[in-house]
């Protein structure tokens, strides 16, 4: 099988003109919305591969923020959100972002992003104009599919699993209909991602923010 490239340089750079864009459009705008909360963008790699994009700090409190955007469905308005499980690595699988115990991350901001052009290379922060953004505790999505009979164990078997039978693409189970989603294996990438995909409403129900952006900058 002929695997296509990795596209994650492509995906970091267009990650970075997106978060110039949040920063002023999100961030920005809940900061005159709510009393007592201040941003802190991260942009040292190392702490970013901990799962730190930035602090939101809320009444004192400091949240951990890693941003998560559906980039490769730019004006799609997709009804889901993938959450990584595992992916090959170098030749060796490795724990996926989700279920990283070493991540520090303890709220994801999930983005699905409208943009004037879905060229990952060339596109530009001021490219964004609208996105739907949920800002959501992972212990929530955690608790949400453990409650459903998912929990990491059962997430790293079934994942497994389904590579030793050499599935491909959308894999549903008992449990991960009724957590409202599915699993996504995607053999034709190289580092060929497992994904637990789950329906933007139960994310909906699970997220203490949800915000719309509007805005074109200049």
């Amino acid at each position: 099988m002929s695997y296509k490239p990795s596209k994650r340089q492509q995906d970091t750079y267009a990650e970075q003109q997106l978060a110039q864009y949040l920063d002023y459009s999100f961030y920005g705008k809940i900061l005159e919305k709510y009393d007592e909360i201040s941003w802190q963008r991260i942009k040292d790699r190392q702490e970013q591969l901990q799962g730190i994009d930035g602090y939101l700090t809320v009444s004192g409190t400091k949240y951990v923020i890693d941003e998560k955007a559906a980039l490769h469905y730019i004006n799609e308005n997709i009804h889901t959100f993938a959450f990584e499980v595992d992916s090959i690595q170098r030749g060796r699988l490795v724990d996926g972002w989700f279920i990283n115990d070493s991540a520090k991350t303890t709220h994801y901001l999930l983005v699905w992003p409208n943009a004037t052009t879905t060229d990952l290379q060339q596109i530009r922060y001021n490219h964004f104009f609208r996105t739907l953004c949920f800002l959501l505790p992972k212990k929530s999505i955690v608790d949400h599919l453990n409650k459903n009979g998912l929990t990491k164990e059962k997430l790293k078997s079934d994942a497994l699993n389904f590579r030793k039978k050499q599935c491909a693409g959308k894999i549903e189970t008992v449990e991960s209909k009724a957590a409202g989603g599915y699993y996504y294996l995607s053999n034709d990438l190289n580092e060929r991602p497992m994904n637990i995909v789950i329906n933007r409403s139960v994310l909906d129900n699970l997220s203490v923010i949800t915000f719309r952006t509007a805005f074109l900058r200049g």
